[in-house]
């Protein structure tokens, strides 16, 4: 008679299952929202978790710097695996940038990507560099290249679009 041995639990972050490492995550994450809305950067609004799901954080930015002067609703999706994992910026509220992928809306910070993400950087600096990203986009990190172009060729035109984009779509007020 032979017997098989459950399965071994998938680890990750050195000697931590999975289970380990999202109670370790909730717990970081709960005290990152606690630290955010206790004491706001500037530009940060409103910061708050889906009732129903701690792993969307639903924001709400004032970057006051041109071209992006208005009211933006983003939207973190905090993978699972956190802080293993880097989280995902979505703009709700539609954005003139080059750096930002039309489809989806998803930001394309270089900071969020696996290969440059490091388990100790806290959401604190997420949304710095969110900021940073705002003022200085990346042509060569581009995933809308007629905006590149564009931003190459003309960089007034392109922030004058910008500008013009920003005032149709981030409202002046919040709703």
């Amino acid at each position: 008679m032979t017997s098989t041995a459950p399965p071994a639990p998938e680890r990750h972050g050195g000697d931590l299952s999975l289970a380990q490492v999202k109670a370790v995550g909730q717990k970081r994450l709960l005290a990152e929202l606690a630290k955010l809305s206790a004491s706001k950067p500037k530009g940060l609004l409103s910061v708050a978790a889906d009732p129903k799901d701690v792993y969307i954080w639903n924001l709400v930015i004032a970057p006051n710097m041109e071209p992006y002067k208005g009211f933006f609703k983003i939207r973190l999706n905090i993978h699972p695996e956190y802080p293993f994992k880097p989280p995902k910026i979505f703009f709700d509220t539609p954005i003139y940038h080059m750096n930002v992928d039309p489809n989806t809306n998803q930001a394309c910070l270089h900071a969020l990507q696996a290969d440059a993400w490091q388990p100790s950087t806290q959401m604190d600096q997420v949304l710095r560099s969110l900021f940073h990203f705002l003022s200085y986009p990346q042509p060569e990190r581009a995933v809308q290249p007629q905006l590149s172009a564009l931003f190459l060729k003309n960089q007034a035109g392109y922030l004058k679009a910008a500008a013009d984009f920003t005032k149709e779509k981030a409202s002046e007020k919040l709703a």
